[in-house]
């Protein structure tokens, strides 16, 4: 029988491993949130701070302008809520599979994409509004993040080439007249900024594989789907609202499907 392994590592230090762990969890509290972002638009109930900060239920709003306010802020929520859960979901591929690799350029997409999405939540102190739920979940995830970027910093601190402009240099030769497209826009507020930076840094700097095909299609697919199906449900059936995000929808669903055979190939 062998001896039992002697293992020093304290119990909080083999929890924050090497910080992938920690980013991971930030990337399951996105899609978390967005998830319950989306439920509770689908319940048709403001949150507690709503209520207060409004000084009326949704109902009694609901009953001004044939509901168009509430069902307007639903559709804001929903949508983010896309975008959250989208974003996260990458940020599990990135620690899972380039970062675990010590591919620099993951690392900084960490950094960006943080400083894009956390740094948004100061906008909201420009209006007056102080979501409670919104800064205590700030608060708590913040520190997560930051935690595990630092730890997750030796995975790459070896390399020669660890500095942003590793984001630069793309992993393949790519011929723009080619079947391999992929593009997104960012434009809706920190969450899409950091989703649409996400989006092009892993298809410019890593390597086409089967797990970034899939997470790009599991991403795009929450993403435009919460953006553009909201619409007829709450009656916005304005045409030329929704009709930027139906266009990329359509042009991310012709480069997911131009770059499948090379994505999934071995």
């Amino acid at each position: 029988m062998t001896a039992a392994v002697d293992d020093q590592r304290g119990f909080l230090a083999a929890l924050v491993g090497d910080g992938r762990p920690l980013l991971t969890l930030t990337g399951l509290a996105l899609v978390l949130s967005g998830t319950f972002a989306i439920f509770q638009s689908a319940t048709g109930h403001f949150l507690p701070q709503d209520v207060q900060y409004l000084g009326m239920t949704s109902e009694a709003l609901c009953s001004m302008n044939q509901c168009r306010i509430v069902h307007f802020m639903f559709h804001d929520r929903v949508s983010f809520g896309g975008v959250l859960v989208a974003l996260g979901s990458l940020y599990m591929w990135l620690a899972e599979f380039p970062l675990r690799h010590g591919e620099p350029w993951a690392w900084w997409l960490f950094v960006l994409t943080g400083l894009a999405g956390f740094g948004s939540f100061l906008a909201y102190l420009g209006y007056g509004y102080l979501d409670q739920w919104h800064l205590a979940a700030t608060l708590a995830l913040l520190p997560v993040y930051i935690v595990g970027l630092f730890r997750s910093h030796c995975l790459i601190s070896r390399l020669t080439t660890t500095s942003p402009r590793c984001l630069g240099r793309h992993e393949i030769d790519v011929v723009w007249r080619s079947t391999y497209i992929a593009h997104d826009r960012a434009g809706f507020g920190g969450g899409l900024l950091s989703a649409g930076i996400a989006v092009l840094f892993c298809i410019w700097c890593s390597r086409p594989s089967r797990s970034l095909w899939q997470v790009l299609l599991w991403a795009g697919s929450v993403g435009f789907a919460t953006a553009i199906a909201i619409h007829p449900v709450i009656g916005y059936t304005s045409f030329t609202h929704p009709a930027p995000a139906v266009a990329v929808a359509l042009l991310f669903l012709l480069g997911m499907s131009l770059c499948y055979k090379r994505m999934m190939a071995p």
